[in-house]
């Protein structure tokens, strides 16, 4: 059996930003001559991931409100469009990298997300 080690929400919350800042970094090294987010506005890529995998099913705008994000949800979507699904794969990947004892535990295939919280031990 596993063992589940100093994984408090706070942890994983933390290692899940830092996946994601290091794939919005890595998107931006690779694709310099992206400009879909290249003005520093309230969306920013790594707050348009961030607010993805933590949106928690209710309606856009009272979600935006809950995260404390004053945007009109046409914005939002906007942005969301603009997001390319290798920044997600990357975050997942750089997650996954930072786990022992788990593989997989983001995957992501033919446009859906998995997560697999049976064991989870991170760093």
């Amino acid at each position: 059996m596993m063992q589940i080690v100093n994984t408090t929400p706070k942890v994983l919350k933390h290692q899940i930003e830092e996946a994601i800042a290091k794939a919005v970094a890595d998107y931006r090294k690779d694709y310099p001559n992206n400009t879909g987010f290249t003005r520093k506005c309230v969306l920013n890529m790594e707050t348009m991931v961030n607010l993805l995998l933590s949106m928690q099913g209710g309606s856009l705008k009272k979600e935006l409100s809950d995260a404390g994000i004053d945007v009109t949800a046409s914005a939002f979507v906007q942005q969301r469009n603009k997001l390319s699904w290798t920044v997600f794969e990357d975050a997942f990947e750089h997650f996954n990298a930072n786990c022992n004892d788990v593989m997989d535990l983001f995957t992501y295939s033919g446009g859906l997300m998995n997560l697999n919280w049976s064991m989870i031990s991170c760093q």
